[in-house]
């Protein structure tokens, strides 16, 4: 778009959920710039990815399933936004459900052996969390007003 005169001006932004922020990073990589990069629950990005110098960019996240992977290392070796120097991130969103995640996990001694029971309901909260970061609904309105501020500024 930088080569057409007539949006030679305009602001280039992308916008990347979960793996499709892999291939805007991976544009990068290849040489695309970007004004604004704005990562929803973004995956990650490849070893030799380098933030442009003038590229603003930004992780907006619910606590979802892909956020709870990437907190083990186990997705992209550790490099994703949410870890990254180079995108600004506030707390996690606040997802509808997120109560259940607050007590998810029991402890409990078991003649003198800890055992640890998971509420499967919050397998379902991380995934619905993981969606609802695109979706157009009353529930993700700060993220959506989060996007809207950061393309605007």
């Amino acid at each position: 778009m930088r080569q057409d005169p007539s949006l030679r001006a305009s602001e280039q932004i992308a916008i990347g959920h979960s793996w499709g922020l892999a291939n805007v990073t991976s544009s990068e990589v290849a040489g695309t710039h970007y004004d604004k990069v704005v990562s929803l629950s973004g995956a990650g990005m490849l070893p030799e990815w380098e933030p442009g110098s003038t590229t603003a960019y930004q992780d907006l996240s619910y606590r979802d399933l892909l956020q709870s992977a990437q907190s083990l290392d186990v997705v992209w070796d550790g490099r994703n936004p949410r870890d990254h120097t180079a995108f600004e991130h506030g707390e996690f969103f606040l997802g509808p459900q997120d109560e259940i995640l607050e007590h998810a996990t029991e402890t409990v001694n078991v003649q003198g052996y800890p055992q640890t029971t998971i509420d499967a309901r919050a397998f379902g909260v991380l995934l619905d969390n993981h969606n609802l970061i695109t979706r157009n609904v009353p529930a993700n309105a700060a993220v959506l007003e989060s996007v809207l501020s950061m393309v605007k500024r």
